[in-house]
C-alpha cells in the first residue's frame, strides 16, 4: 500500500472516531436531558399528590368530627373532655398510578388562634380559623416514593379547618339556663310534679335565655326525701358539614334533695 492510500485511510480511522464520539457526546446529553425532566416530571407529580393528600386529610377529620358531633350529644357540664374526644387519626398507605406513598394525619380541638396555609382544595366555609367557631389543627406527614424508589418526597403539612358551630358559646349559655333553673327550683318545697313543672315554666317565661334552650324538671321520693331532677337542651340543625347538613345537641342536668 502506497504512503498516500495509509494517510488517507488514518484519516478515514480519525474523521470516523471523531463523528463516534461526538454521537457519544450528544447522546450522552439527550439521554441527561431526557432523565433529568422525567426526574423533575416526578418530583412534580409527587408535590401536587402530597398536596391533595393534605387536602383529603382536612377533610377526614371534617368528615368524622362532623359524624361525633351529629351522635353525640355535648354535656355542657364537661364541654372540654368533649372537646377534646373530637380528636382522631388516620394511617393510610396505597399506590396511586406509578405513586407510592404513606400518610399519617392527626387532628385536635384548637382552642388558640393559629393561622397555617390555607388548603384551596376545602372549600373556604371550613378553611381557616374562625374565631369561636369548632376549629380543627390538622397535622398531616407524607412520604412517597415514584416507580420502584426514586425520586422520594416527603412532608409534614398543618392546616386549621372549621365547623360553623360555637361550643364554647353555647357551652356558657347552657351553664346559665342550668343555673338559672337550679335557683328558681331551689325556693320550691314541695315534692308535687305539678308545682315543680309550674315554677320550670315560670323561670322560662321570665329569663331571656330560655328562648334558646328547652328545660324540664321531674320529681322522686326515696326513704322520706325528695329529689327534683331538672334538665335543659338545645338543638342546632341545618348546620353546614362536608358530608351535608347536621343537627348538634347540648344539653345540662343536675338534681336538688331535700
Amino acid at each position: 500500500m502506497g504512503r498516500r492510500a495509509v494517510a488517507a485511510t488514518i484519516a478515514s480511522v480519525v474523521v470516523f472516531t471523531t463523528m463516534l464520539l461526538a454521537n457519544a457526546v450528544v447522546y450522552s446529553a439527550e439521554n441527561s436531558y431526557l432523565s433529568a425532566t422525567t426526574l423533575s416530571s416526578a418530583q412534580l407529580q409527587e408535590h401536587d399528590y402530597a398536596s391533595v393528600l393534605a387536602g383529603v386529610a382536612s377533610y377526614s377529620s371534617l368528615a368524622s368530627t362532623q359524624s361525633i358531633l351529629q351522635s353525640t350529644p355535648m354535656d355542657c357540664s364537661s364541654s372540654q373532655a368533649y372537646l377534646d374526644s373530637l380528636g382522631g387519626t388516620q394511617d393510610v398507605k396505597a399506590n396511586n398510578q406509578s405513586i407510592w406513598y404513606s400518610e399519617t394525619s392527626s387532628w385536635g380541638y384548637a382552642s388558640a388562634p393559629v393561622s397555617p396555609r390555607s388548603d384551596a382544595l376545602l372549600p373556604s366555609q371550613f378553611d381557616g380559623y374562625t374565631e369561636g367557631d369548632l376549629n380543627l389543627q390538622v397535622i398531616t406527614g407524607v412520604n412517597e416514593t415514584f416507580a420502584g424508589g426514586l425520586p422520594s418526597y416527603a412532608i409534614q403539612d398543618i392546616e386549621v379547618v372549621h365547623l360553623s358551630i360555637q361550643p364554647q358559646r353555647m357551652a356558657t349559655q347552657c351553664l346559665s339556663a342550668l343555673s338559672d333553673l337550679r335557683s328558681a327550683l331551689l325556693t320550691v318545697h314541695s315534692c308535687d310534679s305539678s308545682v315543680v313543672i309550674r315554677d320550670v315554666s315560670l323561670v322560662q317565661a321570665r329569663s331571656p335565655i330560655f328562648g334558646s334552650f328547652e328545660a324540664g324538671a321531674s320529681t322522686s321520693t326515696v326513704a322520706g326525701r325528695c329529689t327534683v331532677d331538672y334538665w335543659v337542651t338545645t338543638t342546632q340543625t341545618g348546620i353546614q358539614g362536608v358530608s351535608g347538613t347536621f343537627q348538634w345537641t347540648v344539653f345540662g342536668s343536675g338534681s336538688l334533695s331535700s
